[in-house]
């Protein structure tokens, strides 16, 4: 018999999806249960044709998602009920006061976006396809994850067996889902789809490595120089002879691989 003492129930889910594969099935499910289902955009549209009740996360944060939809998870209605210690008092009191409720379940998978560069399309199709919202609640969840549990890869949508059985998730459960929060919320920009890969920051000269455009950089070096009381964007091509000066030293660094 399982020990089900550190199970946690799920009341509330907050489900904004990218791939939809199976999305329908598993929501239903969770409905079937009594589950609270928040959604955003496409994924709330896509549920309801589904003949699901959904609360749109703008009745949670009594916001608009505006900005063509760039902004609305990121809420402290959100993030409060995504990273409030069920177990702390004063965090259940600071819940009540300023009337957050606990998401329990995150069901969040993020904009494909070098599925979208490799496709050829234009800088500004690459930059709406740069997640924000999605990364910011996995690492809330993440930090979280005694209280909460992070569903973003489809195959792990059979959680809803557990569920089912038990009647809440497992600490074990929840836990086994860190490897792919941690997967998921790294697979962002980055800067291996142009042959240079970050290792580390540079501190002496070189502020950061600017992932955020790198899939349209490829065959390119790109950094952010200290300068002055700000920085400075600095973007060479590979071939050109500063590269060829400038890659040694960045090698030698660990920041970049040749």
């Amino acid at each position: 018999m399982s020990d089900l003492s550190n199970n946690r129930p799920v009341r509330r889910a907050l489900i904004s999806v990218s791939d939809k594969s199976g999305v329908e099935e598993f929501a239903a499910r969770l409905a079937a249960l009594g589950v609270e289902l928040i959604s955003t955009g496409g994924t709330a549209k896509a549920l309801r044709a589904a003949g699901l009740d959904i609360r749109d996360v703008s009745d949670v944060t009594h916001f608009p998602e505006i900005m063509d939809g760039r902004v609305k998870t990121l809420h402290p209605a959100v993030h409060g009920g995504l990273l409030a210690d069920r177990d702390k008092p004063e965090h259940l009191e600071a819940m009540a006061a300023h009337e957050i409720g606990a998401i329990d379940l995150l069901v969040v998978n993020l904009y494909p976006f070098e599925k979208t560069v490799a496709s050829g399309a234009d800088d500004a199709q690459c930059i709406e396809n740069i997640d924000i919202g999605g990364p910011a609640m996995i690492r809330a969840a993440a930090k979280n994850h005694n209280g909460v549990a992070v569903i973003t890869d489809p195959q792990d949508y059979s959680i809803i067996d557990e569920l089912e059985k038990d009647g809440g998730l497992s600490q074990a459960t929840r836990q086994g889902r860190q490897h792919h929060r941690n997967r998921e919320r790294t697979g962002q920009p980055t800067l291996k789809s142009t042959g240079v890969r970050v290792k580390r920051t540079l501190k002496r000269g070189f502020l950061d490595v600017l992932a955020s455009h790198a899939g349209r950089l490829e065959g390119q070096i790109v950094v952010v120089r200290r300068c002055g009381g700000g920085h400075r964007l600095d973007r060479w091509h590979r071939s050109c002879a500063h590269s060829r000066r400038l890659l040694p030293r960045l090698c030698a660094t660990g920041l970049v691989a040749a």
